[in-house]
């Protein structure tokens, strides 16, 4: 990529970053909390504008409403694609469109659903998380327009917030809708908003219920409370025993690892502090670097908890009480493995006795990336490109379990994760935010990454094609007919060269096709016409800057198209052009 493209890049990302603001804003206004239900309206006016917005920059995109595992109706998903070349590479983007809930607006400083400017940052809920996703998205395509030399499929999901429960079975009804070389995940972030990061890992994450009893019902505390602990401060000993003394999760069976690929840079305890909101008295608990503790081993949460609130208590010994864990897992660790352990681990454990009851709930995989992935190449480039400072690769301690799903069904593609977010983000929480500097860096880092791929894609065609056309006279060559992954045989014959053009070769067919005729249609192009009628480009070597503008393709001697509208494969079926044939054609040795 020269740099003088790379600066007409930025100049219109530039130019075109009023819209994408609006777009966010306009986005974060929608209230599209799925936790209200996934299937409501107001996530289908969401889906609409989402859909809307992308067919604004070229986009074919539509709203589908998914089915859950049952069969019931599921969420309402946007789908599009931009087909520039059916031989380029493919590249799907994923965002979502639903958003987290506010349960206390008063936590925030600005209204969450009115997306205000401070200084650098945009608040509002879903401005980051995933309204952010989207808006690169969306900035990336106005930005390479018809220079877009990949081809572009969408999946804008309708309830990642809410654990993405018919992602799998909408994803295997639309598999061929989806199906990439590369597949860009924007709902990840930077290591700050200056420096950019690619995501090297996400930890797995599974649910339990845990059901404490001590009694059949409530006693007063003043009777009988001493020899009989409530149910709650058993719970309390029973969490507590799963630590060690550092405050490292010890519980056999569940695993930890440390930062996939290698630390880079380890995260500034000050930093995170600050970040996170940590009161000055507290010490960070566990052992390792900060960044393992945070990315790659397992934590375990309390996100819920029954006990009678504060307001309206009343001296009674509680006899039983229910807390939900969430429990992250190393990436590679399966987590139904490390749910099982905890399991046994609770139950193992039940403080003087008490009945413990554990109910699994839903498993979702970690994920690690392939550093060695051209597409992951490309994109460290774009990012230092784009920011102007070398990225830092960062785990992400969070879960995104469709991720590996994703790598499950389509195992051959390139998975970037990447994203809009950073430490002062708060996404699920009061005041997030995002930075708009870093917003800008982003979409420009995603306009060069698709600019890159379709670079590599051009430059291996041409490959393709002078290796078709390297090969010396004599050498057999098969036509084979592309049927998905079966090659069924079409002709064999030999190589010959044709003309002055030292890289040109056609097939002579034999046998039934003996009659067939060399075409020599210039540019280093050679087409074969059988005794049936049809004719078919056998090989050539040549490019657009060597074309002439007038170069024309002779077929029957009264039907002619320009070349260039072919793709530059070594073998293709001409016949759509007389036949409306689907045919895919290739040649390879014998």
């Amino acid at each position: 990529m020269t740099a003088v493209f790379s600066d007409e890049l930025r100049a219109r990302v530039e130019a075109d970053f009023g819209r994408v603001v609006d777009l966010l804003s306009r986005k974060v206004a929608l209230k599209s909390i799925s936790a209200e239900g996934i299937t409501a309206e107001h996530m289908k006016r969401s889906a609409e504008f989402v859909a809307d917005e992308l067919c604004q920059v070229g986009i074919d995109a539509k709203v589908v409403q998914s089915r859950n595992p049952d069969g019931t109706p599921g969420a309402w998903e946007v789908i599009g694609s931009k087909i520039v070349d059916p031989q380029a590479p493919t590249v799907l983007l994923y965002a979502h469109h639903d958003v987290q809930p506010v349960p206390d607006p008063s936590a925030w400083d600005t209204d969450p659903f009115v997306a205000t400017e401070v200084g650098t940052r945009l608040y509002g809920r879903g401005s980051a998380d995933d309204g952010g996703g989207i808006a690169i998205h969306s900035g990336a395509m106005k930005a390479l327009g018809d220079d877009l030399k990949v081809n572009i499929k969408v999946f804008v999901e309708g309830e990642e917030e809410m654990g993405s429960p018919s992602f799998i079975p909408f994803i295997e009804d639309h598999r061929d809708e989806f199906a990439s070389d590369v597949i860009v995940v924007a709902d990840s972030g930077n290591w700050s908003a200056d420096i950019p990061s690619l995501t090297t890992s996400l930890r797995g994450n599974t649910c339990v219920d845990v059901n404490v009893k001590v009694l059949h019902h409530p006693v007063h505390s003043g009777q009988y409370g001493g020899p009989i602990l409530d149910a709650n401060t058993l719970a309390a000993m029973l969490i507590a025993s799963m630590y060690d003394a550092n405050g490292d999760l010890a519980v056999p069976g569940v695993a930890a690892q440390e930062p996939v690929g290698g630390l880079q840079r380890d995260l500034d305890e000050a930093t995170v502090r600050e970040d996170a909101g940590i009161v000055d008295s507290y010490r960070l608990a566990g052992t390792g670097s900060l960044a393992s503790r945070l990315w790659t081993k397992p934590s375990v949460t309390v996100i819920g908890f029954d006990a009678h609130p504060v307001e309206g208590s009343f001296n009674v010994v509680s006899p039983e009480t229910t807390f939900r864990l969430s429990l992250r897992t190393a990436p590679s660790q399966h987590p139904q493995e490390a749910q099982d352990a905890l399991a046994v681990f609770l139950q193992a454990h039940a403080p003087f006795g008490a009945e413990v009851k554990v109910t699994k709930l839903e498993n979702g995989m970690g994920w690690a990336m392939d550093p060695n992935a051209v597409a992951t190449k490309d994109a460290l480039a774009a990012m230092e490109e784009a920011f102007g400072v070398a990225p830092i690769n960062k785990g992400e301690g969070g879960s995104i379990p469709f991720i590996p799903e994703l790598q499950r069904i389509f195992p051959s593609a390139q998975v970037l994760v990447t994203g809009p977010e950073d430490p002062k983000a708060n996404a699920h929480s009061p005041n997030e935010s995002i930075s708009l500097p870093g917003l800008k860096n982003n979409i420009l880092t995603e306009a060069l990454l698709l600019a890159k791929l379709g670079e590599r894609g051009v430059a291996a065609e041409e490959q393709k094609l002078n290796n078709h056309g390297k090969v010396s006279a004599g050498q057999n060559f098969d036509i084979v007919d592309i049927l998905g992954n079966h090659h069924r045989l079409v002709e064999r014959g030999a190589a010959k060269q044709v003309g002055k053009d030292e890289h040109a070769i056609a097939l002579l067919a034999h046998g039934g096709n003996s009659g067939a005729e060399i075409l020599t249609v210039g540019c280093g192009l050679v087409a074969l016409k059988r005794n049936d009628g049809k004719s078919r480009l056998v090989a050539g070597n040549h490019s657009d800057s060597a074309c002439k503008a007038g170069c024309e393709l002779s077929m029957t001697g009264k039907n002619k198209a320009n070349h260039s509208n072919f793709p530059s494969e070594g073998v293709y079926d001409l016949s759509p052009m007389i036949f409306g044939s689907q045919r895919a054609l290739a040649l390879k040795a014998s």
